[in-house]
């Protein structure tokens, strides 16, 4: 019971303190003061952080050394496609610092994505809002583009950044046809498990990948995948299984309602286009 006691009293510490962060004039608590008729229904909105998020934290796996200090409370991925080639890329985050040290300043992002031949291009990230943008130089040739977004003031541990960036791809031959995927890499320290209201249609929390698709390709099969080999992300699910997306006009998405997204893992879409093509 001490034990219990112990992490509960921290668990709310944590929680209050990232609740008072944001209420720091007498307009933000106005949501809060009586009203003879509410607004909104402030329990759709507003994400507690409650018993069931605090069970989702002590389940996560350990991160790597050299994890960046965030866990991410909302991630929404959005790639425009044209022709079998991803053209555009947007990435929405809300993230909760969790460096001991209270001195996280900036996010680091890279641009990517993978053909059918498990071959990467790599695009530089830029900011679209929420953050600054910086692309550092490589220090080799091979390395990878990294951009740092940069917060507008450094976040202390529990504090949260609302931020967006983009992608751009310029590709100049066709995707050869075969599979696809949409990867996101947890190189911090997870993400929460996804939550929806609506309907089941709007994400407001965990991690949702949308893919619009050009008109004049249409995918054969679009599915999801987690924690699973690279071989296996590109591994059509047969009918009527699980993982199999159903399109909505020319766009298809998931949010992961299944679980945590764990550090170290690999969570995505991936889709094919019909071989006569």
């Amino acid at each position: 019971m001490e034990a219990a006691w112990t992490d509960g009293v921290k668990v709310l510490a944590t929680y209050l303190g990232r609740r008072f962060a944001h209420l720091r004039s007498v307009d933000d608590w106005e949501p809060y003061r009586p009203h003879d008729k509410p607004v909104a229904d402030l329990g759709e909105w507003i994400v507690e952080y409650d018993d069931r998020a605090s069970r989702e934290h002590a389940i996560l796996r350990r991160p790597s050394d050299n994890a960046q200090k965030a866990f991410a409370e909302l991630v929404v991925v959005t790639v425009h496609m044209r022709g079998r080639w991803i053209c555009r890329r947007v990435t929405e985050r809300l993230v909760t610092c969790r460096d001991p040290h209270g001195d996280f300043r900036y996010y680091t992002a890279t641009g990517y994505s993978f053909g059918d031949d498990a071959s990467r291009s790599d695009v530089p990230v830029r900011s679209l809002w929420g953050c600054r943008g910086e692309i550092m130089a490589p220090l080799r040739p091979a390395d990878v583009p990294v951009t740092r977004l940069w917060f507008p003031q450094p976040l202390r541990y529990g504090e949260q950044a609302h931020f967006a960036s983009e992608a751009v791809y310029d590709h100049q031959d066709d995707h050869p046809g075969g599979p696809f995927v949409v990867d996101v890499e947890i190189d911090h320290h997870g993400i929460a498990r996804g939550r929806l209201l609506y309907g089941q249609k709007l994400p407001i929390r965990g991690l949702t990948i949308r893919i619009t698709f050009d008109d004049d390709y249409p995918p054969e099969a679009v599915w999801w995948y987690a924690e699973t080999t690279q071989s296996g992300r590109y591994a059509q699910p047969p009918a009527g299984d699980r993982h199999l997306l159903r399109l909505v006009g020319n766009a298809a998405q998931h949010t992961f309602t299944e679980h945590v997204c764990q550090p170290r893992e690999h969570y995505g879409l991936g889709c094919s286009w019909p071989v006569s093509r």
